[in-house]
This record gives C-alpha cells, structure tokens and sequence, in this order.
C-alpha cells in the first residue's frame, strides 16, 4: 500500500461522539479517519449542489 499525501486536519468531539463514529467506522471495515474524510466528501459535494441551486434562483 502506497503513502498518500494528504492535508492533515484536526477536530475535538465529545467521547461519545468519537465512540459512536469509531463503531460505525469498525461496521464498515473503515478507519475512523477514511470515515471521517468520506463524511466531509458528501458534505461538500452537497452543499455545492445547493450553492448551485441558489444561485440559479437568484439570477433569475
């Protein structure tokens, strides 16, 4: 397996939420990190989708 380079960023949760994160990491045979990172994907990927869709309503 080869060395990725990529950002590296930090963020703080409750215990809780990091247990329950790291569960769902472990059903899906993930690390917490690639769950994390596959989570903010879809985020992002969301919220251009509804960036363009607001603007589209703004222009006309």
């Amino acid at each position: 397996m080869g060395v990725t380079k990529k950002a590296k960023i930090t963020f703080t949760c409750s215990d809780e939420l990091k247990e329950e994160l790291q569960k769902w990491a472990n059903r899906e045979n993930r690390t917490l990190s690639n769950l994390i990172e596959t989570m903010a994907e879809k985020a992002v990927t969301n919220e251009k989708v509804k960036s363009q869709s607001h603007d589209k309503d703004n222009r006309g």
